[in-house]
């Protein structure tokens, strides 16, 4: 999608979901129909790679749009359930990830005197 695309369709949205995540989840499993898990892969890598792009635009100056960024966000969050999808895992294995991750960080901030 162009970014001016996404901008008009992104002030046409309120602020809530209007797909529900059945229909979502339906849409994913309709893709990976069509795609297969390696293209999903493959696809993931890019959009993280244009997130990296669109914060290092930012980060050095040369946007102050960070609708860019709002826009490659978006990709990777879908791209994550991808590669969740093609990977197999479940959402209990990605919370119980995201549990170790975050009691480390928690760790990190008790060490540095911020308690948490």
């Amino acid at each position: 999608m162009n970014h001016e695309e996404f901008i008009s369709e992104l002030n046409k949205r309120e602020a809530c979901f209007e797909l529900d995540i059945d229909k979502y989840r339906f849409i994913l499993a309709k893709s990976f129909i069509v795609d297969g898990d390696e293209k999903k892969l493959q696809i993931a890598q890019e959009e993280c790679a244009e997130l990296i792009q669109a914060i290092s635009k930012r980060l050095r100056g040369i946007t102050k749009d960070d609708a860019d960024i709002l826009e490659e966000l978006a990709d990777v969050k879908i791209c994550l359930d991808m590669i969740a999808t093609a990977c197999c895992f479940t959402g209990n294995d990605i919370q119980r990830a995201i549990d170790v991750k975050i009691e480390r960080e928690r760790k990190r901030l008790n060490s540095m005197g911020i308690t948490v």
